[in-house]
């Protein structure tokens, strides 16, 4: 692991240890925080520590952001619950979202991207239509092939794009390629999963 890539691990480990740095180690340590997407985890860790007044600049704009993604992403999965409100299945959040939704501490000032929510694969024909009918998304790209290997072999449908928000959603029926050789129970995981909010649900731990 290279020298600044363990500063960012310091960091958020144990953000004290930013008390000794200088200059070139806070430069250092921002860069590869923001190379990782890890900026507004960064910018959480460090809330309660001292920083030189530049660095508290970049941090402060980092939180903002983050707070506007993780309004965006509860959002979006709002508008996705809307689009599936005559879906009877569970539609279960997942990654970076989930973490926010369920208000978990890896949620906080994290980086989320897509939206991405797991089904029933028997179900994916439902969700799929209600999602272009009446949700407003798309296909990113229209390609035959793509199109059979990720029904054939993949463990989400191919990606769907909103027209007008131009925000994606990834549906999952597992959370593994079918080629992959361990075999998750995604039953399992649809039966655990906690409502919490309109038709949308997290997984139980």
């Amino acid at each position: 692991m290279s020298c600044d890539a363990m500063l960012l691990v310091d960091a958020l480990r144990e953000p004290a240890t930013t008390r000794a740095l200088d200059a070139n180690d806070w430069t250092a340590l921002i860069a590869m925080a923001r190379a990782e997407q890890l900026i507004g985890t960064l910018a959480e860790r460090l809330k309660s520590e001292s920083v030189p007044p530049k660095v508290a600049e970049i941090l402060a704009e980092a939180r903002i952001n983050a707070d506007y993604q993780r309004r965006s992403a509860l959002w979006e999965a709002e508008c996705a619950a809307r689009a599936l409100s005559d879906y009877p299945g569970k539609v279960v959040l997942m990654k970076g979202t989930a973490y926010v939704a369920a208000d978990l501490k890896a949620g906080e000032g994290r980086h989320i991207g897509d939206l991405d929510v797991l089904v029933a694969r028997e179900d994916l024909p439902q969700v799929e239509a209600l999602l272009l009918s009446k949700g407003g998304w798309e296909w990113v790209k229209e390609d035959a092939y793509d199109d059979a290997y990720y029904r054939d072999h993949m463990h989400e449908l191919p990606p769907l794009i909103h027209k007008e928000r131009d925000r994606m959603i990834d549906v999952h029926h597992t959370i593994l390629p079918l080629t992959a050789r361990p075999s998750p129970d995604a039953a399992g995981m649809l039966a655990n999963a906690q409502l919490i909010d309109s038709n949308l649900t997290v997984r139980a731990e």
